[in-house]
């Protein structure tokens, strides 16, 4: 199965669009996520890092709806099925719970901090777990939370091209 995805990658890197698709999809999932996509983008695949910020921040934005409107429903079916999945979904309400106090505290600049920090675990899963968690409505999070994947961007970004251009890559 492994062996797919890596000839799938190697196919889509011939093209621009190619290269495209493989930033988006990669900045969609959760570990990897805008922090790790937008630097393999600009270095690894030559997109122009512009370019490369825009489909990552798209690629970052598309999920937070659905988590912000489903997660709580995934969560408690999880903890209906079995007890694998009632372990899995503990660990990700105590995730999600973990940032939840300093949101309470700064409310929505809290959100905002916890997205804006390119750190793993925070971002955009983290912020719109914790927001899903403390049911804010998805109209409040989402500008917040599209506003903190933005800043996280840039701030990849810029560290990015620096040590790109300490290296001379």
């Amino acid at each position: 199965m492994a062996e797919f995805f890596f000839e799938l990658f190697a196919f889509l890197g011939d093209t621009l669009a190619g290269r495209i698709l493989q930033t988006f999809f990669l900045s969609l999932l959760p570990i990897v996520g805008l922090q790790a996509s937008l630097p393999y983008s600009i270095v690894h695949l030559g997109l122009h890092p512009l370019l490369a910020l825009a489909v990552c921040v798209v690629g970052n934005i598309v999920p937070v709806p659905f988590i912000i409107l489903f997660i709580r429903k995934i969560i408690d079916w999880m903890k209906e099925r079995s007890h694998i999945f009632q372990r899995l979904a503990d660990r990700l309400e105590a995730k999600g719970n973990k940032n939840i106090g300093k949101i309470q505290k700064y409310q929505m600049f809290g959100l905002y901090l916890l997205v804006s920090t390119p750190l793993p675990g925070s971002g955009a899963w983290g912020g719109s777990l914790a927001a899903a968690l403390l049911n804010m409505r998805l109209r409040r999070a989402f500008p917040i939370i599209a506003i903190g994947i933005l800043t996280s961007g840039t701030i990849v970004l810029i560290i990015t091209l620096g040590i790109a251009a300490m290296f001379a890559f």
